[in-house]
């Protein structure tokens, strides 16, 4: 069952997964993804903002990002990792690249991240220990 509500320009969609193979220690544990952030203007600062401020208002357990921080340049790059710098969450932010960061310069994106704090995974998985259970998250770079 999914619900969805438009705050500020970005749609906010409600997802509850369920499955019988789901460890009982991963039930109620909430994952916020922000993707195509497209940061290249004070315009979509505002909105980079908007969505930081929105996605930790959640409280999630995990934040995912899925690329696409920055458009045709990385001009960018450093200002929206910056913003994204803010993230909360109690397992930590992780995030990938996108075809825009292959584009325009996929090291110097990633790099900008890193000095953020944001684990970017590049063809890479790390394991988060909730309640002694292995969760696995990967992240496959955009070819």
């Amino acid at each position: 069952m999914a619900s969805a509500i438009t705050v500020g320009g970005i749609e906010v969609v409600d997802i509850e997964l369920r499955s019988a193979c789901w460890p009982q220690e991963f039930v109620g544990l909430s994952i916020v993804q922000l993707s195509d952030l497209h940061y290249r203007n004070p315009a979509k600062e505002t909105l980079v903002r908007t969505g930081v401020t929105l996605a930790n208002s959640l409280q999630p357990d995990v934040i995912v990002l899925t690329g696409d921080y920055v458009t045709s340049s990385t001009r960018h790059a450093a200002a929206c990792a910056q913003e994204l710098s803010k993230l909360r969450a109690s397992h930590g932010v992780y995030a990938v690249l996108g075809n825009h960061e292959v584009w325009t310069g996929a090291d110097y994106v990633a790099r900008e991240l890193a000095l953020a704090g944001i684990v970017t995974l590049r063809d890479e998985r790390v394991a988060l220990d909730v309640d002694g259970k292995r969760l696995w998250i990967a992240g496959i770079e955009d070819t």
